[in-house]
């Protein structure tokens, strides 16, 4: 039902009772005072006759006549909210969580590209469950648009989902959920956040953060007002107004930067072309104040000063264990003597990597890790662990994005992410690199200056994780000098290594490292397929 509309355009049914508290007197006298002066003027201008309404008073019953009220009916806040592109999100990396870890996706080749990493707790299943359901709804919507591709399509879609947590203590949690999505005609990037009350059974959606509808109506007035004046080029009204419109689906990404201001995030195209960006708009942290739910209010203050602990709603379980096992030196094998295949698994760690480890130290055998920086960030202790059980570490990208698709600062920023988050934790910066999907070309080659690892042995047990079927394959395309592709995010993969590195030692043969397989004098911006393989120049592979 439309609401009855006042003077000055504000929308009086529309108003809680707690604002109509405040505001109501004042409205109220502010209307007597302008019908007074209304009259007044009407009198000496007719002589005494009947007066003829001012203009000040036409405008304020033309006023009543307008459904909706503009942006200025909210009332103005101090200090004033503002668009603001450098703003940041406050994160951080919580290795203070017992049970800490991630679990990870991956898709390699058509109908599309797809690689996903989110964080999970053991002692808060919660987290991990409602994260999963959020970012399969993702994946999914992303197949209805591009499923339908055959192999061969000169374009190859590409979604990544990557995450950051934006508080992970006392009672709060929250996740940034990154979404970034390739189909063709450039790229677009698009975020949500996720918060959890750690007593709660569920995720909240952002605008938990807010006191309510009121409060909500109000942030949807000061960022459209903050957008309209400090963003000339979001030129089109009514992609605006829909934009900012007050509803959860719009504020889907909400938090708050590292002095508490409150942050709001909207997608490209959401309010306005692409060539616009992500805008974002600043609410500070004095002002924030005013439209914070109690919830809100608690996050803000473990933005503010962390607690260095999570409250659970029952005891984490102890983390895996360091093991002291002694690490043996690389390149302890001579494989121009010995017949050697090379291990290597992409795109962990992951829980699955602890058990994987366990059946490499029973074996005595040794592989090849490429990591993807944001898995590195938040499994420190199994990352550290692989260095020091004697196997390597290679990189593959801070977020699993197709270089191939990114401008030469964006690969540069992926390679280096990635190679910081593993020297950060191992001290050791890694000196190989897998692109993600295989996906390399020269430009790529340039920008990097590494060695490429590529493979000769693909089970393909991302797509059909079946450990039968996984092991077979392998033991079928596998010889002497060959690098073999598995993924240690999959636990049927897992569970496969066992009857693999069975049958490597009914055929004589030894799993060891990329480097002991190649040696250390590898070419920058060569790509290496297997120990036989003449070097090729840096082109175009993708799997």
């Amino acid at each position: 039902m439309p609401g009855r509309i006042g003077l000055f355009g504000v929308a009086v049914t529309a108003l809680t009772p707690r604002t109509w508290r405040v505001l109501g007197p004042l409205v109220l006298l502010s209307g007597l005072a302008l019908l007074a002066a209304a009259c007044d003027s009407g009198a000496e201008g007719s002589g005494g006759g009947t007066p003829s309404p001012s203009p000040s008073a036409t405008t304020a019953l033309q006023a009543t006549s307008t459904v909706t009220p503009p942006a200025s009916a909210t009332p103005p806040l101090e200090p004033t909210p503002h668009a603001d592109a450098e703003a940041a999100f406050a994160t951080v990396v919580p290795d203070w969580i017992e049970g800490l870890g991630t679990e990870t996706r991956t898709q390699l080749d058509t109908p599309y590209k797809y690689f996903a990493t989110w964080p999970v707790i053991e002692g808060y299943p919660v987290l991990g469950d409602e994260l999963s359901v959020a970012i399969e709804s993702s994946r999914a919507a992303f197949e209805e648009r591009f499923g339908d591709l055959v192999p061969g399509s000169p374009v190859v879609p590409e979604l990544n989902i990557t995450f950051d947590f934006l508080v992970a203590s006392g009672d709060v949690i929250g996740v940034r959920l990154a979404r970034y999505e390739f189909a063709g005609a450039g790229g677009a990037e698009s975020a949500r956040s996720l918060w959890f009350d750690t007593s709660g059974d569920r995720a909240l959606p952002a605008t938990a953060l807010l006191d309510g509808p009121g409060a909500l109506e109000q942030v949807a007035n000061y960022a459209r007002v903050a957008l309209q004046r400090d963003r000339p080029d979001l030129s089109l009204p009514d992609q605006l107004e829909a934009g900012t419109a007050a509803t959860d689906e719009n504020y889907n990404s909400i938090g708050f930067t590292a002095t508490g201001d409150l942050l709001i995030e909207f997608d490209e195209y959401q309010v306005g072309p692409g060539s616009s960006g992500s805008p974002r708009v600043l609410i500070p942290a004095a002002s924030a104040a005013l439209l914070l739910s109690d919830f809100g209010r608690r996050a803000q203050e473990q933005v503010l000063d962390p607690s260095g602990a999570l409250a659970l709603p029952e005891p984490a379980p102890t983390s895996t264990p360091t093991h002291e096992a002694a690490r043996p030196p690389v390149g302890g094998v001579d494989c121009a003597q010995v017949a050697c295949v090379a291990l290597t698994f992409d795109d962990g760690p992951a829980r699955p990597t602890s058990r994987l480890l366990d059946i490499l130290a029973e074996r005595g055998s040794h592989a090849t890790f490429f990591v993807v920086g944001v898995n590195a960030t938040h499994n420190e202790e199994l990352l550290a662990r692989i260095v020091a059980e004697g196997h390597e570490v290679g990189n593959h990208a801070l977020d699993h994005r197709d270089l191939t698709k990114l401008s030469a600062e964006q690969v540069r920023e992926q390679v280096e992410g990635a190679a910081q988050a593993i020297e950060a934790v191992t001290g050791v910066r890694p000196r190989l690199l897998r692109p993600p999907y295989g996906a390399l070309d020269e430009r790529v080659a340039e920008v990097t200056g590494m060695p490429f690892i590529l493979w000769s042995v693909d089970p393909r047990d991302w797509a059909d994780h079946d450990t039968a079927l996984v092991a077979q394959r392998v033991a079928s395309q596998a010889h002497r000098g060959s690098i073999v592709l598995l993924h240690d995010i999959h636990t049927t993969t897992v569970d496969a290594v066992p009857a693999i590195l069975d049958d490597f030692a009914a055929r004589g043969l030894t799993a060891v490292t990329v480097t002991d397989l190649l040696g250390p004098e590898l070419v920058a911006g060569r790509s290496y397929r297997s120990q036989f393989q003449s070097k090729q120049p840096a082109t175009r592979n993708q799997q």
